[in-house]
C-alpha cells in the first residue's frame, strides 16, 4: 500500500534526487497546492498510475475531461489492460458516459439494504437544512422502502430499476398499497398507510353516503 515519488532539487548548488515515501496510502492523503503548482502533474498523476500498476480500483474525479481519462487509458494499455475495465461517468455528455442501474438487485440482499438506498435517495433530493429525523420524512422513506423491496422481490429483481420505480410511485394509492403489502416485510412499513388510508376511504364513504340522504330528504316529493 506505498507510493513512490522520484524528486530532483537544488542543494548548495548542486541537483540532487531523492524519493518521497508514502508508506500506507490507505490511512489518507491531503495534498495542497496553489492553482497551477502542479498537483496533478507530479502528484496525482503518479498516483493513478502507480495504484494502477498495482492492480487496485481507481476513482478518478476528471475535473479537466478529458485530461485525467486520457491519461488512465494510457496507463491500462501500457500495460496490456484491455478498456472495458474503463468506465467513464459523464452528466454532460451522456454520448460519452457508460449507464449503470444504481438499483441493482444484486446490491439488495435483504430490506435494510432498501432502507438505506430509500433513505440515502430522498435524503440527497430534499433540502440540506431540511435532513432531520421528522415524521414526515421518516414516513417517505418507509413508503419508498417497501416500493424498493417490491421491484427487488418480484420476478427475481427483474423490474428492479430507478425508471420503474419511479412509475411504481405513481400508480393508483388503494391498489399499490394492496400489492406492496403482499410482502410480509413490507408491512412493517406500511402497515400504518394502509391503516390510514382504511379509515379515510371509510370516512369519506360515509360522509358521502350522509350527504346523499341530506339530498334526497330535500329534493323527494315523498
Amino acid at each position: 500500500n506505498s507510493l513512490h515519488f522520484e524528486t530532483r532539487y537544488s542543494f548548495r548548488n548542486q541537483i540532487r534526487t531523492g524519493v518521497v515515501n508514502l508508506v500506507d496510502i490507505m490511512r489518507g492523503t491531503l495534498i495542497m497546492g496553489n492553482p497551477g503548482s502542479g498537483k496533478t502533474r507530479y502528484i496525482f498523476r503518479s498516483i493513478i498510475r502507480q495504484t494502477l500498476d498495482f492492480g487496485m480500483a481507481a476513482f478518478v474525479y476528471d475535473l479537466k475531461y478529458p485530461d485525467l481519462t486520457q491519461f488512465v487509458a494510457w496507463c491500462l494499455t501500457r500495460k496490456g489492460k484491455d478498456l472495458r475495465a474503463l468506465y467513464r461517468i459523464n452528466f454532460t455528455d451522456l454520448s460519452r458516459s457508460h449507464r449503470c442501474n444504481v438499483l441493482h438487485p444484486n446490491g439488495l440482499v435483504d430490506v435494510n439494504d432498501a432502507g438505506q438506498y430509500a433513505r440515502t435517495t430522498l435524503l440527497a433530493l430534499n433540502n440540506p437544512k431540511d435532513h432531520h429525523h421528522g415524521f414526515f420524512n421518516d414516513s417517505a422513506i418507509n413508503f419508498l422502502t417497501a416500493c424498493i423491496w417490491f421491484v427487488r422481490r418480484h420476478d427475481n429483481g427483474r423490474y428492479c430499476t430507478l425508471p420503474h420505480l419511479i412509475e411504481l410511485t405513481q400508480y393508483e394509492p388503494q391498489k399499490l398499497l394492496s400489492i406492496l403489502m403482499s410482502y410480509p416485510e413490507n408491512r412493517s412499513f406500511i402497515g400504518s398507510f394502509a391503516e390510514a388510508w382504511s379509515e379515510d376511504v371509510t370516512n369519506q364513504r360515509s360522509e358521502e353516503r350522509r350527504e346523499g340522504k341530506e339530498f334526497r330528504s330535500r329534493w323527494s316529493p315523498y
